[in-house]
């Protein structure tokens, strides 16, 4: 989170996004943090389910009529709540599983090579957070990481699996 002031005011920012804006009032930062971490505790993702109960915090991949293959969104989505995880008090370990039959069908080819082949950017980003959450993220997390394939696992789906301290498989 980073914030600027501007005109008078506070901008706090998360991931380029204005969370909350804030002219000179006897608040105190300790409120407005907290305020922040709740909104961001409450973040809805697209692609991924997050549970947490008893220091589990458990991240379902949710795109299971694709076999949960891994698309620039989820990308995103992972990169983000690995970068929320890391440093919440209440997760003790992780786990990464799939929604359905399957755990990962590995990359969406066509969501990341075809509907992003004609905007660099968009191809830039995905291919930054793909390698950021499997190649760093996950590899390095903090905190002890389990990986629970719950059925068919292909491709990219195996790099998610490697990366986990902890790997068990049904």
């Amino acid at each position: 989170m980073r914030m600027t002031r501007q005109h008078g005011g506070v901008f706090f920012r998360s991931c380029g996004r204005v969370v909350a804006w804030s002219r000179p009032v006897r608040v105190s930062l300790k409120v407005l943090f907290e305020m922040f971490n709740k909104e961001k505790k409450m973040a809805d993702y697209e692609t991924i389910l997050i549970d947490k109960k008893e220091g589990v915090s458990t991240i379902t991949l949710n795109r299971p009529e694709q076999k949960n293959a891994m698309s620039p969104q989820l990308h995103l989505d992972m990169l983000d709540a690995l970068e929320d995880l890391e440093y919440d008090d209440d997760t003790r370990v992780l786990v990464l599983t799939g929604a359905g039959d399957s755990f990962c069908a590995g990359q969406d080819l066509k969501k990341y090579f075809m509907e992003i082949d004609h905007d660099p950017k968009a191809r830039r980003r995905a291919k930054e957070a793909s390698v950021a959450w499997r190649s760093y993220k996950l590899r390095l997390f903090p905190k002890p990481t389990i990986a629970a394939v719950n059925g068919w696992c292909f491709g990219g789906g195996f790099s998610v699996v490697a990366a986990c301290d902890i790997a068990i498989a049904a």
